[in-house]
Formats: structure tokens, C-alpha cells, sequence
């Protein structure tokens, strides 16, 4: 009994920080409901999204160049702060795309429209890392 308390608590805290901030005041993405780091060092971060059906991001910043892989699609809408809500759009499985967003940063809010839930892994990382990176593929690339 008491091993399954403990393995219900250590559940429960690696669960907590993803989706405490579901609302609230803005948060760098990786600090985002739903939004787990699973990596970092001084040129990346890499991490693991994963929104539930039903449930939101809440709102978070957009601030450097990143990478992002589908890995389960799902129909997904969301809102830019300051601009209309955008209607759901389902991002094919394995996509990868590349969004320069050290030129220009947004804050937005993202949710699963859908009855599965939507994963993605996003790998923040410094414009210089990631235009050296960028230059050596074919990775579609976001305005």
C-alpha cells in the first residue's frame, strides 16, 4: 500500500507542472500547460507537448527560432493575443516545420479541438544554432 501511495505521488508531481498553468498570466513556452522540457542546454531546448482533448495551453510566448515535429495530429485552434481566434486545423503526423520566431515573437494560446490528444515535440533554440541548422535542410519554414 504504501508503494502505491508513493507511486501515485511521484505521479502526481511529474503531472502538476503541466497543467497548472492553463490559465493565467502569460509564460515563456516551456513553461506552459502541457508543455514539458525534456532537454536544455546553452544552444537548445527540447520540448514535449502534449494537450489533451479538450484542454488549452493557456497563453505563452513565442521568442526563439524553433523546430517542431508532429508526432500524433489532432485539430488544433488557437488565438494570437490581439487577433481573432484562428478555427481548428489539423497539422499532418510528421510534419516538421522551422518558424524564425527571434524576428518576429508572439504570444498565443493553443487547444485540442479534437477527440484525441495532439503531440508535438518543439525545439526552441538560439538564432545562430538555428540558422546553422537551417542551412543544412529541407525544413518548410513558417512565417
Amino acid at each position: 500500500m504504501k508503494r502505491l501511495l508513493a507511486m501515485l505521488a511521484w505521479c502526481c508531481a511529474l503531472v502538476a507542472p503541466a497543467v497548472a498553468q492553463s490559465d493565467g498570466p502569460p509564460v515563456p513556452v516551456e513553461k506552459a500547460a502541457f508543455h514539458v522540457p525534456v532537454f536544455r542546454n546553452e544552444y537548445i531546448l527540447v520540448v514535449n507537448v502534449y494537450i489533451p482533448p479538450g484542454r488549452a495551453a493557456g497563453y505563452h510566448t513565442h521568442s526563439l527560432d524553433q523546430l517542431s515535429v508532429v508526432v500524433q495530429d489532432a485539430n488544433n485552434a488557437g488565438q494570437v493575443l490581439g487577433e481573432a481566434p484562428y478555427p481548428p486545423r489539423r497539422t499532418p503526423r510528421g510534419s516538421v516545420t522551422f518558424t524564425a520566431f527571434s524576428k518576429k515573437s508572439f504570444l498565443r494560446t493553443f487547444s485540442s479541438k479534437d477527440w484525441k490528444n495532439m503531440r508535438s515535440i518543439f525545439i526552441p533554440c538560439k538564432p545562430t544554432f538555428s540558422s546553422a541548422i537551417v542551412a543544412r535542410m529541407s525544413v518548410p519554414r513558417c512565417s
